[in-house]
């Protein structure tokens, strides 16, 4: 009984930790492409 609670707890902390990876990276992306379009708007006016 204690082994599939472990479990389960085991696999929370999974996927919440790749949800948080997930976001991080989606939000890192976000600020990559912003970079980029201004650098576009400053060279190409």
């Amino acid at each position: 009984m204690t082994d599939k609670k472990a479990l389960t707890l085991i696999q929370k902390i999974a996927a919440t930790s790749s949800v948080a990876i997930i976001v991080a990276g989606i939000i890192y992306w976000s600020f990559q492409v912003q970079s980029v379009i201004e650098l576009l708007e400053m060279a190409y006016g």
